[in-house]
């Protein structure tokens, strides 16, 4: 176990799966931010920060196979993470992500000038429907879809190329943050 501590915020690392965030173990989080669960289904999250807020401050809220939203601390983008549930505004409720083909990469292969073999690969996204609530009202103000990263059909190593290495990356915070970017007006 390594436990990293810089200016009260302190980060535990290797034991039972627990991250922690602004201090508070996973188990924590899970308490404090579970109940924005409500704004992804209709409902008004009592105790929660108005929007528009000076300081805006969302969670992200991921639909689970069963059925269920699950609260998740590594895909809340750190530019909005709030400390406790009174500074959150918004919840980001995004469903479970679907790997999409968005194109074929067409290869050729060649030998002394003849083709001789023609092969087509998927190129492949990773998209999540997603919704920005208000969390004190439970009030949809987006609709949208966020998306992965994507290699591009130049994106391969080693003799040939294979279909995994045209495979969409996984959603992360970053990609997060970037469509909330765009839902947000600046300012």
């Amino acid at each position: 176990m390594i436990v990293l501590g810089l200016g009260g915020l302190f980060l535990l690392i290797g034991c039972c799966g627990l991250f922690t965030w602004a201090g508070i173990s996973s188990s924590e989080q899970q308490q404090e931010f579970s109940p924005l669960a409500a704004a992804c289904d209709g409902r008004a999250v009592e105790g929660t920060a108005t929007h528009p807020a000076p300081d805006t401050r969302a969670v992200v809220m991921e639909r689970r196979s069963s059925g269920d939203w699950h609260f998740d601390t590594l895909l809340t983008p750190r530019a909005y993470q709030p400390e406790t549930r009174a500074e959150t505004s918004l919840v980001v409720c995004m469903e479970e992500p679907r790997e999409v083909t968005i194109e074929r990469c067409e290869f050729i292969e060649s030998m002394w000038g003849v083709d001789v073999d023609d092969m087509s690969l998927p190129r492949t996204q990773q998209q999540a429907p997603a919704r920005l609530v208000e969390a004190a009202t439970g009030r949809v103000l987006v609709t949208g879809e966020i998306h992965g990263a994507t290699p591009s059909c130049d994106d391969w190593s080693g003799d040939e190329p294979s279909e995994s290495d045209f495979e969409g990356e996984d959603i992360e915070a970053d990609d997060i943050h970037a469509w909330l970017v765009q839902q947000l007006p600046s300012g």
